[in-house]
């Protein structure tokens, strides 16, 4: 997990870093999806509150037509992680893309310059033993998901310093190098999702925060496989690494969407590290931690990320996956 700078890189000296999501600057003008959502993100920063609600709904419809195929997809991972029919299925599918459109738009508006005023819009359950254990001077790992208005989660959670998460690079150059921007310009400390622990166990022992979505699939070689809505299901084994070595705790956290505009930041009891590095003892604090997940999503299956193929990788019909750890 390499440590991702918005800038662009030296000729020399950045071996592992994906260079793809450090693209900015000039890079706005030589990428015309970059400039257009410069754009885009420009004009919703001054669109009047009550107009948001609206163009996100529109902005969902448009992404369900787009994703059709996909949308087929999530109804059928839908039917058989929640055990629900086709009809319900398809109503979790279309308020899942209706919340993905709202998100878009404030995210949009929100993660540049007006980050601040998005804080304002979130409330807090359970943050003392997160500042206990930052006062404490360890450090805190964040359990997350692609729940809620994961994207400016970190705005919520600025409040308690600087705020580092782990991200899978984005293909195209243009989209990159916005995303990355906005992030940045949130205070948002960006790491590639491959590489070395190291920047992150500095992190930690500077007493920092750093968030690790858990419910994206992973390569076969990249993950290990553990219990996910009943299926296997190809998991990164880099939380519970990183909790073992910097004898951080793990606390899940999720923000999910209320009325009105309102967020409810949710931060849950910590998970002590792993007592070892033995491949079973990951394997255990890894389901624990996809556990955890999977009771949060089962309760808001309508904000989870369906269209994720999460299931992509299969388990070998051989003998049981190793765990390769990461270079530090």
């Amino acid at each position: 997990m390499t440590l991702v700078r918005c800038r662009r890189p030296r000729k020399r000296g950045f071996a592992g870093v994906d260079k793809r999501a450090r693209l900015v600057g000039n890079d706005v003008m030589r990428y015309p999806a970059s400039l257009a959502l410069e754009a885009i993100a420009f004009a919703a920063e001054r669109l009047p509150d009550e107009a948001l609600r609206p163009l996100g709904t529109a902005a969902g419809f448009a992404l369900s037509v787009a994703l059709r195929n996909r949308r087929r997809e999530a109804e059928s991972a839908v039917m058989q992680s929640l055990g629900l029919g086709q009809d319900d299925a398809s109503k979790v599918i279309a308020s899942m893309f209706r919340h993905l459109g709202w998100s878009a738009v404030e995210w949009l508006r929100y993660s540049g310059h007006r980050s601040r005023e998005f804080a304002g819009h979130v409330s807090i359950t359970g943050g003392s033993a997160l500042e206990a254990a930052l006062a404490a001077g360890k450090g805190a790992l964040i359990l997350t998901a692609h729940i809620g208005n994961w994207e400016l989660m970190a705005a919520a959670a600025s409040r308690w310093g600087p705020v580092g998460c782990v991200v899978k690079p984005i293909k195209a150059r243009g989209v990159s190098a916005f995303v990355c921007r906005r992030r940045e310009r949130m205070g948002l400390r960006l790491y590639s999702r491959d590489g070395s622990l190291r920047p992150i166990l500095r992190a930690l022992a500077r007493g920092e925060i750093v968030a690790m979505p858990l419910d994206q699939n992973m390569r076969l070689r990249r993950g290990i496989f553990v219990p996910f809505f009943g299926r296997p299901a190809c998991t990164t084994p880099g939380l519970a690494i990183a909790s073992a070595l910097a004898r951080a705790p793990v606390f899940p956290a999720y923000m999910i969407r209320e009325e009105r505009g309102r967020h409810q930041l949710h931060l849950e009891s910590p998970i002590e590290p792993p007592p070892d590095l033995r491949s079973a003892t990951i394997r255990e604090y890894t389901a624990r931690y996809t556990a955890v997940l999977e009771r949060i999503i089962r309760a808001h299956p309508e904000q989870w990320l369906w269209i994720h193929r999460r299931w992509k990788t299969q388990p070998p019909s051989t003998a049981s996956d190793p765990i390769d750890t990461p270079r530090r």
